[in-house]
């Protein structure tokens, strides 16, 4: 088998057997950090952020206070990224289970959007939220969003895009 080994973030599979459950969360964490916040990557405080124009006084990095492993990857993501601005929301940890990956709008509201928006109104600048593992990905029960085809029940959104709306007056669509 390490042989067979392929590289994976820096280190074979081989060797990050061999590592303790505490390297292997850094290490995972490391690693999905970096996929899924390459889209940020150029407003970090290096030569890329010229090229934009866009600095990292615009982000504002999201995490989940309740959530060790968000609390984890806010701090590597600030130190690495070098964010300042950070809200922490208090909800049910997304990283512990499936099942919490969907908060009911009434809880996304009162814990993850009026702490986002309260920051956002005082910080004219932020032009980027940039959530991290841990806050729920999914709002259940808000007006718009989809739902298996064949299922009856309540919408879910993405939280993400609920976020993004958060200026967007609120009405009906014609």
């Amino acid at each position: 088998m390490a042989a067979a080994a392929t590289e994976a973030g820096g280190a074979t599979i081989a060797s990050m057997l061999r590592l303790t459950s505490r390297e292997k969360l850094l290490t995972f964490l490391a690693i999905s950090l970096s996929i899924s916040v390459t889209t940020a990557e150029g407003y970090a405080a290096d030569s890329s952020a010229q090229k934009t124009g866009h600095t990292t006084a615009e982000v504002l990095l999201v995490y989940n206070r309740d959530s060790p492993v968000s609390t984890a990857v806010a701090k590597y993501y600030a130190a690495k990224r070098g964010v300042a601005k950070m809200v922490a929301v208090h909800c049910v940890d997304s990283a512990a289970s499936t099942e919490n990956e969907t908060i009911l709008l009434a809880d996304y509201t009162r814990r993850i959007d009026d702490p986002v928006r309260q920051y956002l109104a005082r910080h004219k600048e932020i032009n980027f939220i940039v959530l991290t593992k841990g806050v729920p990905i999914r709002v259940r029960g808000g007006a718009t969003g989809s739902r298996d085809e064949n299922r009856p029940g309540p919408l879910n959104a993405s939280v993400d895009s609920y976020l993004a709306a958060i200026d967007y007056p609120a009405g009906k669509v014609d």
